[in-house]
């Protein structure tokens, strides 16, 4: 499988601007002569509210998505609940269990009245208040770091979306399909070469 060195350039850097890294889109724009994708100027609000969710600062992550100009959370009950759920999760890893339980009623319930799908997450958070040592629990996923990066990027993928780029980034898309190829292939009995995947077109 072949591919064109510029069709290469254009997946990477549609990587480097999903991802934020923009001088590097920037240097390969000019590089490789390509032209600018949409939103670009986007790249830098969309790191700072990705580094708002990974400090947990949910309250600046969300100023930020509305001064965007976006309905993104207005629109998107759920997401905004799961934001406002990551605010609570902060709340309790600070051990602001009075705090917690106030926004809890002030935020959260409500939400969950109107959209009642959404109690079983809320309770398994709740989980966390009855719970002596929560860092050493079942529930101890919910306070780890990596709970913050995966709220950061379902809120990038669904902000992306709302801007109407995709929301799995293109590059990604090509190597998920290489690599299960790849491993069909070789889950056969008929010898194999690997996939040349990253050799350009000559002409």
């Amino acid at each position: 499988m072949s591919l064109s060195q510029r069709k290469i350039d254009k997946l990477v850097l549609d990587y480097l601007v999903h991802e934020g890294y923009k001088p590097a889109a920037e240097h390969l724009i000019q590089e490789a002569n390509l032209p600018e994708p949409p939103y670009l100027s986007d790249v830098e609000r969309r790191m700072e509210i990705r580094a708002a969710v990974h400090q947990g600062d949910i309250e600046k992550a969300i100023s930020l998505v509305n001064d965007m100009g976006t309905q993104l959370l207005q629109e998107n009950k759920h997401l905004y609940f799961l934001l406002r759920r990551q605010q609570l999760i902060e709340l309790i890893r600070n051990q602001d269990l009075e705090t917690a339980v106030q926004f809890c009623k002030a935020e959260l319930a409500p939400l969950v009245n109107e959209n009642p799908e959404f109690c079983s997450e809320l309770e398994e958070v709740l989980g966390l208040f009855v719970l002596a040592d929560p860092l050493n629990s079942t529930l101890s996923y919910l306070l780890d770091q990596k709970h913050r990066q995966e709220t950061a990027t379902l809120l990038n993928a669904e902000i992306l979306k709302q801007l109407r780029q995709e929301e799995d980034v293109q590059i990604s898309k090509v190597l998920k399909l290489l690599l299960w190829l790849e491993k069909s292939v070789s889950e056969k009995d008929t010898p194999t070469t690997p996939l040349n995947w990253m050799s350009t077109d000559t002409t």
